[in-house]
């Protein structure tokens, strides 16, 4: 992914995220993923390598990362969301797969997206009484298949069939995008390690 295909708010994002990946992996919770060409302005900046990639690979919903038989991923479906699905078999344009709530399905390589739930990553929950809504991962249980998600307020568990992740939204400014306005905009008066990469990032 060329970084001329990231909007100055996902960069933003990317690296907002990218500083809470690497406090994650200063405390060991957070492990290695694939490659991006981020990684030069990160690292000048005093980021690591894994923390860019993963927060590459959850704001921008590039995989970066081919995926292989027998791997948990989230897959889209025909609502345009993306649901966890096992992968079946993989080609060099196709990917098969079966989703946890029934059904193959042959998909592009792009409309896959390796489900780590790890610590912090943000997918949607069907919460009691609420319907959808956008929640972090607290934790996984692989042997359990379960996923325990926090929406800042309570916490709950899901079965990772019932989870699913929701695709960015063009053209709006969410609550969560101001926020990481406000937070760059305060980088840039405080000197931040965001405001750093972010002008090195503009002046390419």
């Amino acid at each position: 992914m060329a970084l001329e295909h990231l909007t100055p708010e996902q960069a933003r994002e990317v690296l907002v995220r990218a500083e809470d990946i690497q406090r994650r992996m200063d405390a060991g919770e957070v492990h290695s993923v694939g490659t991006d060409a981020l990684l030069a302005a990160a690292e000048e900046a005093g980021l690591s390598r894994e923390a860019i990639e993963q927060a590459l690979a959850e704001v921008a919903r590039q995989p970066l990362q081919k995926v292989s038989a027998g791997q948990l991923v989230f897959a889209l479906s025909a609502d345009k969301k993306y649901y966890p699905a096992e992968v079946l078999a993989t080609g060099p344009r196709e990917v098969l797969v079966r989703f946890m709530s029934g059904g193959e399905h042959s998909l592009l390589p792009e409309q896959v997206r390796p489900a780590r739930f790890l610590p912090g990553e943000k997918i949607s929950c069907p919460l009691p009484f609420w319907g959808w809504w956008a929640c972090k991962v607290v934790k996984f249980d692989h042997d359990a298949m379960e996923v325990t998600v926090t929406d800042d307020w309570n916490t709950f568990t899901f079965e990772v069939s019932k989870v699913r992740l929701d695709p960015p939204k063009d053209n709006e400014e969410t609550t969560r995008t101001k926020l990481i306005r406000n937070a760059y905009l305060w980088g840039v008066a405080s000197g931040g390690i965001i405001a750093a990469i972010v002008t090195r990032l503009l002046m390419r």
